[in-house]
């Protein structure tokens, strides 16, 4: 019996975030929690690595707040700029992060990972609120 290389991949980024969360739940982080987070993307789709695994995903920060975040999702069908409210897990790991200006990985970098489960499009730049109407001056 043959198996799907293309769901491996997924599955092991998986269990290796939630392996990463869970060991570092009695430190000072986050550990592992759960719910529903809104966010804006701040990147294009990049990737980090946790524990040898690279993991595919966005940055974005949280809006209101702005704490940063790595969404881990296979979805690459969001910009840089889109709003979302995500609904996962998310805690804190070690992972090496590439960093644009030097062009190389930064490695044991403290970061936010959310695993995404189900995420909704909000809206790119209104923070998904109805477009306001102009009216023209006279």
């Amino acid at each position: 019996m043959r198996t799907r290389p293309g769901i491996l991949k997924p599955l092991a980024c998986l269990f290796v975030l939630t392996f990463c969360f869970c060991q570092c739940g009695n430190e000072s982080s986050l550990g592992l929690s759960y719910g529903s987070k809104f966010m804006r993307l701040t990147s294009d789709y990049a990737e980090i690595v946790v524990d040898s695994a690279k993991v595919p995903g966005y940055w974005a920060g949280q809006v209101g707040d702005g704490e940063r975040f790595f969404l881990y999702s296979l979805d690459r069908s969001y910009k840089k700029g889109d709003v979302l409210t995500v609904d996962g897990a998310f805690g804190t790991a070690t992972a090496a992060v590439f960093d644009d200006a030097t062009r190389v990985y930064q490695s044991e970098q403290e970061t936010n990972i959310f695993v995404v489960w189900k995420a909704a499009m909000r809206g790119s730049e209104n923070n998904g609120q109805p477009p306001s109407r102009k009216v023209r001056g006279k």
